[in-house]
């Protein structure tokens, strides 16, 4: 396959988060959610075909890029809320509308998404990793258990914190999770 199709599969990536970004903004039109996924889910077919398991991580790290950067923005303009957040369900995280108080919720509940949920997900993976050597796996075998259910764990924790009220409703989930994960790694020990 061409070199040229890394760029088209890593656009189609992007493309398709910035297309999930819209329509959740706009309130999750009839066509906003389908586009989004299938220019996502396109995006990572072609980088797979063209390069298997390395394909897969750069529409991974392509799609956390554009994420990554569509977040940064709206947290530090701040704008006016949309329609869509004026009617806004009770599982959206609501923030103050005046005053400095204002960025101090976006910035905690950033920091507990993102390096929160990072942290307890490694802790998964490491927990994995030790509770696979403990019942006798390879060490290659465990290492790679420990990898391959980090990002499972991640997606799963900040799915699970999204829907919380706010942020201390955030640290229950990661509370939990590494909780079990210290438990599950210390009983290796």
């Amino acid at each position: 396959m061409s070199a040229a199709l890394i760029p088209v599969g890593m656009a189609s990536v992007a493309t398709g988060i910035l297309t999930l970004r819209l329509g959740w903004k706009r309130g999750q039109g009839p066509w906003w959610a389908p586009a989004g996924w299938a220019a996502l889910a396109l995006g990572t077919i072609i980088l797979a075909a063209r390069d298997g398991a390395w394909g897969l991580a750069v529409a991974g790290l392509t799609g956390s890029g554009a994420a990554f950067l569509i977040l940064s923005h709206s947290l530090l303009a701040g704008g006016a809320e949309s329609k869509a957040g004026e009617r806004a369900t009770r599982t959206t995280l609501r923030l103050e509308q005046a005053g400095s108080g204002r960025l101090l919720p976006r910035i905690s509940v950033f920091l507990l998404v993102t390096l929160g949920a990072f942290i307890a997900s490694v802790a998964v993976g490491l927990a994995a990793q030790a509770l696979g050597r403990k019942i006798g796996w390879a060490e290659a075998d465990s290492v790679t258990a420990g990898l391959l259910i980090f990002p499972v764990a991640w997606a799963l924790l900040v799915t699970a914190m999204m829907m919380r009220t706010g942020p201390r409703a955030m640290l229950k989930p990661l509370g939990a999770t590494l909780a079990v994960s210290a438990g599950l790694f210390f009983l290796t020990i």
